[in-house]
């Protein structure tokens, strides 16, 4: 009886993803960095290697600036003030005086820096290359590794973006970063409600590191 429900069910068909030209991926993902003069929105993390959740805000204003504020399950903070990168545990004991604890000093092209902590982004000068790209239900995927003898602070080896359509105009926007390490831990962090083109007060991303750090 299974057997005949199950051949008796209609056959739906699974959307075939559509490739897309490497090269006009990565002017697309070009253009539309370039494009940002702000982008906030809050966010989930997921690390494999982990059990837990984080969540939290992010903001960015072009060029060179950003933040991600983690809320939950502890207050960290990724800044980049525009001249400098920082992460921040804003919980653990700092041995520097001030108000903050642990801070290291990060390239500020280091992972997703080099997406977003630049002046203008060209993927190639970012050491970059878009190595798959795809349009699936609507979606727009798009898989990037390091350039060849490129190193990162970071780990950082694949980053890939997801764009989701948005609106009646289906403008896309970001929705999705999952960035791969050496160590072979992923980590996929969710955008949603997602604002672009806000005004974002400059103290945002001021941050001045304790002093007698080592960069």
């Amino acid at each position: 009886m299974l057997a005949l429900l199950s051949w008796a069910l209609p056959v739906v068909a699974q959307p075939v993803p559509v490739a897309m030209p490497v090269a006009e991926a990565a002017r697309w993902v070009e253009g539309y960095v370039n494009g940002l003069t702000t982008l906030e929105a809050d966010f989930t993390q997921r690390v494999s290697d982990e059990a837990f959740l984080s969540e939290g805000t992010f903001a960015l204003k072009r060029p060179r600036q950003f933040v991600w504020q983690y809320d939950t399950p502890n207050r960290q903070m990724l800044i980049g003030t525009g001249t400098a990168a920082y992460f921040v545990d804003q919980e653990g004991p700092n041995t520097l005086g001030g108000s903050v604890g642990q801070v290291t000093q990060l390239p500020l092209n280091a992972g997703l820096g080099r997406l977003f902590g630049v002046q203008k982004l060209n993927l190639a000068k970012a050491g970059l290359v878009v190595v798959q790209a795809q349009r699936k239900d609507g979606a727009l995927q798009v898989r990037m590794r390091l350039a060849k003898g490129q190193t990162d602070a970071t780990g950082l080896q694949h980053v890939t973006l997801r764009f989701a359509p948005m609106g009646a105009k289906k403008t896309f926007q970001l929705q999705q970063i999952d960035a791969f390490d050496a160590l072979n831990v992923t980590t996929t962090l969710v955008l949603s409600n997602v604002r672009t083109g806000q005004v974002i007060a400059a103290k945002r991303f001021a941050f001045v590191p304790p002093v007698g750090l080592e960069n």
